[in-house]
């Protein structure tokens, strides 16, 4: 049987006179301090700072010792379920009340049997949601403010934990709203104490704890970070936990405090810490993975890869050409072209893998809905890409789309911190991030290949390896580029690239790149079977021996193959 219920019709039952009455609220006491919400049917003790929804009132007024019994206390009153009801309100697990330092309330954070949490602020004698206008300040101040002794004020992430030290004789504070929310202003409050920051065991407690500290140290307030408690919690578990796992043993956790602050690094060394400045003999202990590269000594495994070269010169075709090389190897590749729409991109995708596809993904942005992030913004499109398709490398052609561009030099005046920021994420990622950018026009001054990458000299200084593509003449069936290789990791050389239709073969020497298809077949032939006989490659190839003739005599005059007593030997 379901019938209805609100909050007024419990109290009329129960017997209850208002002491106030309001349009939406009655009061009740001599104080007035229970009040009751009729259009929420939620009410609020001021005096015990109780709090709850209709089920919670039955058992506050001792009709019912839990939520099961007052729902048929409900039912012998012929009143409905409230659970099935659409006025059902969160079951609260616990309250926080924030006081300024005479103990008056401010603020409550309230937190739900779901996990949630709602904040409350003290306006016009009453709680009312939301805190806009209300004064910020830490947990506890009240006590803070009394306390004039010289006890480590231990600052963790939650009211949880700090009413779990209070009540095992600690000082204690927090922000309110979790992690990462303390804020400059509420420094004041802390100012010359001797402060321990105790995170929890997970990456959002770590990171407040850093920017905790940093914040303490931009009005000079000097803090330890407690680490060893960590090593005895598994991962998201906090000061409390400690406490459960050690018995509220206060005593072994202040020897611990007291380590960490004793191996504190000084001032000077903390901040050598920073850059990772460190003695020489510490070289002797670190072990590396070997460097490797996923094309032919070109493209490191992990880094940045920056690819330039002039408009209409083939650098996507150069790129996808790496792609597929990659994609032969079992390597996901994600291809970022935001030149290009679908239909474009359909085509050249065809051209260069003539085999198919296995792991490749792309984004062809003038096809997309969705404009394409910058900045900031582009690093987080980047590290889902990664994590959604499992890439090891990324292609992004070009960078310019995904940096903020300048006001200045044709948005090409982009900031060395924007390329360092890609590099940092490429390591932090594990992957290969291949950029693909533009050359200065023929007319621009340059003297060596790195001065005709557009923008700051300071962007070839930040990629780890630079690739730069220059038009050469070449024969009149094919079109061919010189390849200037430059990095950290990769051996400084030339390579020459010529047009094979999908793309471009990528040689040692310039002759050799200016083969035509069947004299490479020769070449190749001749390398794999040293000191051969021409009559061999006659049968391999099935051509007549005039073709073959032809092929050897090319190959010998640009001095790729020496002839030594009827035998071919590759130079």
């Amino acid at each position: 049987m379901s019938l209805d219920c609100n909050i007024k019709q419990i109290i009329e039952i129960l017997g209850l006179e208002p002491t106030t009455t309001k349009k939406n609220e009655l009061r009740f006491g001599s104080k007035g301090s229970l009040s009751v919400k009729l259009n929420d049917n939620i009410w609020f003790d001021h005096e015990t700072q109780e709090s709850g929804g209709m089920l919670d009132f039955i058992v506050y007024k001792g009709k019912a010792h839990d939520r099961s019994s007052a729902i048929r206390w409900l039912e012998e009153n012929n009143l409905k379920d409230p659970i099935k009801s659409k006025n059902t309100r969160k079951k609260v697990v616990r309250h926080h009340t924030y006081r300024d330092e005479n103990g008056s309330p401010l603020k409550q954070a309230i937190k739900y049997q779901d996990g949630s949490w709602k904040q409350f602020g003290w306006k016009d004698g009453d709680w009312k949601p939301g805190t806009k206008g209300i004064r910020n300040v830490p947990y506890h101040l009240d006590e803070l403010h009394e306390d004039a002794s010289e006890r480590v004020l231990y600052i963790l992430e939650g009211e949880k934990d700090v009413d779990r030290a209070r009540a095992l004789g600690l000082l204690a504070t927090c922000n309110a709203g979790g992690a990462r929310n303390w804020s400059q202003e509420l420094n004041t409050f802390v100012r010359d104490r001797k402060i321990c920051i105790v995170p929890d065991n997970d990456t959002a407690g770590l990171s407040h704890a850093q920017k905790l500290f940093d914040c303490l140290k931009l009005d000079d307030i000097a803090a330890t970070i407690v680490t060893s408690h960590l090593e005895q919690l598994n991962d998201k578990e906090d000061f409390s936990d400690w406490m459960d796992k050690n018995n509220n043993d206060v005593d072994a956790f202040i020897e611990l405090v007291e380590a960490d602050i004793k191996n504190q690094p000084s001032p000077e060394q903390a901040y050598l810490d920073r850059f990772g400045i460190k003695p020489a003999n510490a070289l002797f202990g670190m072990h590396f993975d070997p460097l490797n590269f996923f094309y032919d000594g070109l493209i490191p495994s992990v880094g940045l890869t920056l690819i330039a070269a002039l408009p209409k010169t083939g650098k996507s075709w150069f790129v996808l050409n790496l792609a597929k090389h990659m994609d032969g190897n079992g390597l996901p590749v994600h291809y970022l072209a935001a030149e290009d729409n679908e239909r474009r991109l359909k085509d050249r995708i065809e051209k260069v893998f003539k085999d198919g596809v296995k792991y490749l993904t792309y984004h062809a942005v003038m096809s997309a809905d969705h404009p394409l992030p910058r900045g900031k913004d582009a690093l987080f499109y980047i590290e889902q890409i990664v994590k959604g398709t499992g890439a090891k490398c990324v292609i992004i052609d070009t960078v310019q789309s995904i940096l903020n561009p300048s006001a200045n030099n044709k948005n090409y005046d982009q900031t060395v911190e924007e390329y360092d920021a890609l590099r940092k994420l490429a390591h932090r990622l594990g992957i290969a991030m291949i950029v693909v950018h533009h050359c200065k026009k023929s007319s621009d001054v340059a003297t060596t290949p790195l001065e005709k990458v557009i923008g700051s000299i300071g962007i070839t200084g930040t990629a780890e390896t630079i690739l730069v593509m220059e038009q050469r003449t070449g024969s009149k069936d094919c079109k061919l580029c010189k390849l200037n290789v430059t990095g950290k990791d990769v051996e400084q050389c030339d390579k020459y690239l010529s047009w094979n239709g999908h793309g471009f073969n990528i040689d040692d020497d310039v002759y050799e790149a200016q083969l035509g298809p069947f004299q490479r077949l020769v070449l190749n032939l001749i390398k794999e079977s040293p000191r051969c006989m021409q009559k061999s490659i006659v049968v391999t190839t099935g051509k007549d021996q005039s073709q073959v003739s032809k092929a050897i005599d090319k190959l010998v005059e640009v001095g790729l193959v020496v002839k030594k007593e009827g035998r071919l030997i590759a130079q």
